[in-house]
């Protein structure tokens, strides 16, 4: 009698064994899931798609790869619709409806600042491909940031002005995300290379009429000026200093490298110099031939950073594992991954730094003039 109930609970605890086994196989089995929370429309769409159309032609690529570990990816996409609290609120269906334990978010720097909270309070991974502003760096364990630093920008505009000795600057700028941080670096910067800012003047995102900031910073009589924000917005501000004869040499940042500057500016952005994120078909044949074949035309950075976004959740997860803890790890221990930004390493508060390096505008075009 002892024997007979000693086999029956042998096999009942085979019974459990095969079942949790194969709700474990189950759980695992079939596509994984990658969150995209992007602003498809709206008026930050241009960056948000070119990201998008990225991360489509990296899921071509891995989703033809064999292998045991390489799992096929399935992107749920969520359209911020260019807002932050959209943004949040994609974010977070994707954290608490769709149950995802990774996230591509962050096209911008107000929506990355206004995610990364969010997905570090549920400690879910978040990995922000263009961001620029040091907020995100500081955001916690469960964010990864992709892009240079806004330091890094501050820095090297402020060493092209003194190299080219002009130590008298007026500034106009946005009162946005990144240029707020971009004016805070380049005030700690300066201590090392002392070009003397005159006057700062800002204006709301929501503004068209900019001819008031201009016309201080033009009595204030600079020796160049500097310019923060978005292309639609510094294609306005361009075009009225222009009309104001407002023609002293000009500096901007990387938010201006966009072909649609000149159906606003026109000629008038003629000239300027600006801090650029490193990125070139030449360095990137590869990638650039794919994104071609698909969408008919080359990439800017932006699809680069797409791309490479998913190629590392991908990576992360076949070698580590697919919950958060274990893309969180697998994250961290990537080192020099070779892709279409560069050669990729997150440090330890999981922040991977790219180069910087100035361009100008020439004939419409823009063209790196130093390293």
């Amino acid at each position: 009698m002892a024997n007979k109930q000693i086999m029956i609970y042998v096999v009942i605890i085979i019974a459990v064994l095969v079942f949790v086994s194969g709700c474990s196989k189950n759980a695992t089995s079939g596509p994984v899931k990658v969150g995209v929370a992007l602003p498809l429309t709206g008026a930050w769409a241009i960056g948000g798609e070119a990201v998008h159309q990225g991360i489509q032609v990296a899921l071509d690529e891995l989703n033809v790869r064999e292998g045991a570990k390489k799992k096929p990816i399935e992107l749920i996409i969520e359209d911020t619709r260019s807002s932050v609290p959209n943004a949040v609120t994609a974010v977070q269906k994707l954290i608490n409806v769709d149950k995802i334990n990774v996230i591509i978010a962050g096209a911008l720097s107000a929506e990355a600042v206004g995610v990364a909270p969010v997905a570090q309070e549920a400690k879910v991974v978040l990995l922000a491909p263009l961001p620029l502003t040091t907020t995100v760096e500081k955001a916690g364990e469960w964010v990864f940031k992709l892009r240079e630093s806004t330091g890094k920008h501050a820095e090297s505009i402020l060493v092209e002005m003194k190299k080219r000795g002009y130590l008298k600057i007026g500034i106009i700028s946005q009162a946005y995300e990144a240029c707020e941080d971009l004016l805070t670096q380049m005030e700690k910067y300066n201590d090392n290379v002392n070009v003397e800012f005159l006057i700062i003047e800002k204006y709301d995102p929501a503004d068209t009429d900019m001819r008031t900031q201009l016309i201080k910073i033009k009595e204030a009589n600079p020796e160049a000026w500097f310019s923060c924000g978005l292309y639609q917005d510094i294609g306005l501000v361009y075009k009225q200093a222009k009309e104001l004869d407002f023609d002293k040499p000009s500096f901007s940042m990387v938010a201006i490298e966009n072909s649609k500057l000149f159906d606003i500016a026109g000629d008038t952005a003629e000239g300027v110099i600006f801090t650029a994120t490193k990125f070139s078909c030449e360095d990137a044949q590869a990638f650039c031939d794919k994104f071609k074949l698909k969408y008919n035309k080359f990439p800017d950075y932006r699809a680069a950073f797409g791309y490479d976004s998913l190629l590392l959740v991908a990576k992360a997860m076949e070698e580590n594992g697919y919950s958060s803890e274990e893309i969180q790890k697998g994250l961290l221990d990537i080192k020099d991954f070779d892709g279409a930004t560069g050669k990729t390493t997150f440090d330890a508060e999981g922040n991977a730094q790219k180069d910087v390096v100035v361009k100008q505008v020439k004939g419409r075009k823009f063209v790196e003039i130093a390293n």
